[in-house]
């Protein structure tokens, strides 16, 4: 179970120590979200979400063990992470590098691959040649194109259906909501039912094709533009 911890504070600063001095953590070793701010006529409250960084390790290192327990022909794709400025890149090495050294002390080295950053242009095949794509952010998505992407091509989708994934694409055929590992596994051993997956892949091909997203964009400015 990965632990979700709450704090609060007059500002969102104020909200982050709190849950610095409570978790004695270093902000950077700290995933947070803003869950409410509420507004009285005196006072002022910021409520966040935290979720420690080596919780979020050991949670994929349950999964791994769970998954694999359950049927040995799997494999585990892991990508290795970008080198980007968007990103804390020592953190996600130091990430990388405790799950690499879990996998070798449970000797599953056949089944997990760690694999260099994909090209966006090499996308398509990458999610075509998966079983299942595992969307496990917790963390709100406010689009969530790695789901369009997977589903575009026949892969199906496991996500805890955070933020805006469900409206993008509604669950129970080829995007799946999980709350626990446990559900993750049942889901991948039935295996995925092309039948349920051909709608859903047309679905995301119709609603999100080009001409959709521009026509869209397009009638947005518009609407913009008539209420200045």
């Amino acid at each position: 179970m990965l632990v979700r911890n709450r704090y609060s504070g007059k500002t969102k600063e104020e909200a982050i120590n709190n849950a610095k001095i409570a978790l004695q953590e270093l902000e950077k070793d700290l995933y947070i979200k803003e869950i409410e701010v509420k507004n009285s006529l005196f006072n002022k409250k910021v409520e966040i979400e935290v979720i420690r960084h080596d919780d979020v390790i050991e949670y994929i290192k349950e999964y791994l063990k769970e998954l694999i327990k359950n049927d040995s022909s799997y494999r585990l794709l892991i990508p290795l992470p970008p080198l980007a400025k968007q990103i804390n890149v020592d953190r996600e090495n130091e990430s990388i590098l405790q799950i690499k050294k879990y996998v070798s002390s449970q000797k599953l080295e056949d089944y997990v691959i760690f694999h260099k950053w994909i090209d966006y242009e090499d996308l398509p095949i990458y999610y075509y040649i998966g079983e299942y794509t595992l969307f496990l952010s917790k963390l709100p998505e406010t689009f969530g194109l790695t789901l369009l992407n997977s589903i575009s091509v026949g892969t199906p989708v496991l996500s805890y259906g955070v933020g805006a994934l469900n409206e993008v694409v509604p669950t129970g055929n080829a995007h799946f909501n999980i709350n626990t590992i446990e559900d993750a596994v049942k889901i991948i051993s039935k295996g995925k039912n092309e039948c349920n997956i051909k709608g859903d892949k047309n679905y995301v091909c119709e609603k999100y094709n080009l001409n959709n997203i521009s026509q869209s964009y397009i009638e947005l400015f518009e609407k913009l533009k008539e209420e200045k």
